[in-house]
């Protein structure tokens, strides 16, 4: 990002008291837009794609919340693929009382069992 542009996004983030969700989620070093298939499987592009959501959303004692993030890159990056060159984003939004978390377990001989916490 220039620092033009990076100062722009800051301050607009800042003013929604918004929050990042690829860095709350640890996935900031996932890249969302490549020039080639060989750049999307290296994760050699940039990260352009970004949702802002605001702080309070991230509250698991709220009745509406965003519980994950991830960036999709086997649906995007490559035009031989027919996609976009950009990976799409997709976050979980729940509402209603905190769930319980299901853990998925892989074991060998990919069986795959769930344990509850």
């Amino acid at each position: 990002m220039l620092d033009a542009e990076k100062k722009v996004y800051c301050e607009l983030s800042a003013k929604m008291k918004g929050v990042n969700l690829a860095q709350h989620f640890g996935k900031d070093s996932m890249r969302t837009c490549f020039g080639t298939e060989r750049c999307c499987r290296s994760n050699d592009g940039q990260r352009i794609d970004h949702i802002i959501a605001q702080g309070g959303l991230l509250d698991d004692s709220q009745s509406v919340r965003i519980t994950a993030f991830n960036v999709l890159q086997q649906f995007g990056g490559s035009k031989s693929k027919g996609s976009s060159d950009h990976c799409p984003l997709w976050c979980r939004i729940e509402r209603g009382g905190k769930a319980k978390r299901v853990a998925i377990v892989e074991e060998e001989m990919s069986v795959k069992r769930a344990s509850y916490s």
